[in-house]
């Protein structure tokens, strides 16, 4: 996978950016750790079901929310960006960024 140094998820200004176009008013922090099958996935942001209280939504729909509203320069260094199971999304870089 990449260099996990590329992405400190202390700081994750791509979903932070997602929320904030989503969700103006919402007052929330995006919840992005390292995802535990590093072999599929080096992330994962788990933040839909959060926001899902908020906006009275399907975590599902959140996350698909989300993912339409990340930067497309993010995007452009992503392998793949999927959700799985109820809302948790899932994001893999390209190894040649």
């Amino acid at each position: 996978m990449v260099n996990k140094k590329f992405y400190d998820n202390s700081n994750p200004l791509p979903f932070i950016l997602a929320i904030k176009k989503s969700f103006p008013d919402a007052n929330h922090e995006a919840l992005v750790d390292v995802h535990k099958d590093e072999a599929k996935f080096d992330y994962y942001c788990n933040s839909a079901f959060a926001l899902s209280k908020i906006a009275k939504s399907n975590p599902k729909n959140i996350a698909e929310q989300l993912i339409n509203n990340l930067p497309s320069q993010f995007k452009d260094l992503t392998e793949k960006i999927e959700i799985a199971g109820p809302g948790f999304i899932n994001v893999q870089f390209k190894v040649d960024f």
